[in-house]
């Protein structure tokens, strides 16, 4: 008789833990039924991306910070230049690249103007006056400099126009990606080094100027990258 009630509650012990599991399994299926819209895993790639874009920020700040007292550091072709040229350099063949490879007119059109873009920074952040070439010298600054790019953009210009609805459509499209964001933010660090170049925001400090400014080329990157492993748009 000890036996059987011992094989009994044993029995009965094993049913309660089944009936605890199946309960337990169903207040975390009601639970994440609740909580979904907050893991869906396009939330949770947008939240890794932000922090990831931050910590960029962050890391990017602090480095630049500690070489505050470094000799010529925000100088003329100095190392916070010379990394802003290398941003806009790979962004702008990052998205050359990216307008080879799509078939659609009106998204071609943005990623070659986004391409032409960093173009316009590079040549703006260049300074070739240190250079013995004269020719080099004349093409990259001045009256010559701001022809051949004004012509550039005049025909981008014309082309978005010829194209209307689509590259609209495209346009849309990339703004609402990570990218989009990215490059808006990048845009923020613009307005703020110029600011500070018109000493609006107190005293000019170039090195603050320079600051603002590798931030903003390095999320120019950032966008170019996004939009490359991602390719949100459509095609």
């Amino acid at each position: 008789m000890a036996k059987k009630r011992r094989l009994k509650q044993q029995k009965d012990n094993r049913s309660n833990s089944v009936k605890s599991l199946i309960n337990f399994s169903s207040f975390l299926s009601n639970v994440w039924g609740a909580t979904s819209e907050y893991n869906n895993p396009r939330k949770q790639m947008k939240k890794t991306l932000s922090a990831l874009v931050l910590f960029a920020l962050i890391a990017n700040t602090l480095f630049w910070l500690a070489q505050k007292d470094q000799p010529r550091i925000s100088a003329e072709n100095g190392p916070m230049e010379n990394f802003q040229l290398v941003c806009l350099g790979m962004g702008f063949f990052l998205w050359l690249a990216a307008s080879f490879s799509s078939k659609d007119g009106g998204k071609k059109t943005i990623l070659l103007s986004l391409a032409l873009f960093h173009v316009s920074f590079f040549v703006l952040e260049l300074d070739t006056r240190d250079f013995d070439a004269p020719l080099l010298n004349k093409s990259f600054n001045g009256r010559i400099r701001d022809a051949w790019l004004g012509a550039l953009w005049l025909l981008a210009t014309i082309v978005v126009f010829r194209q209307g609805k689509s590259v609209r459509a495209a346009f849309l499209d990339w703004l609402k990606t990570s990218s989009g964001i990215v490059m808006l933010l990048s845009g923020i660090f613009w307005l703020v080094s110029g600011l500070i170049d018109k000493s609006l925001l107190g005293r000019k400090d170039l090195y603050c100027e320079e600051l603002m400014e590798v931030n903003a080329t390095l999320l120019m990157l950032i966008s170019a990258v996004l939009f490359c492993r991602t390719v949100p748009m459509r095609s």
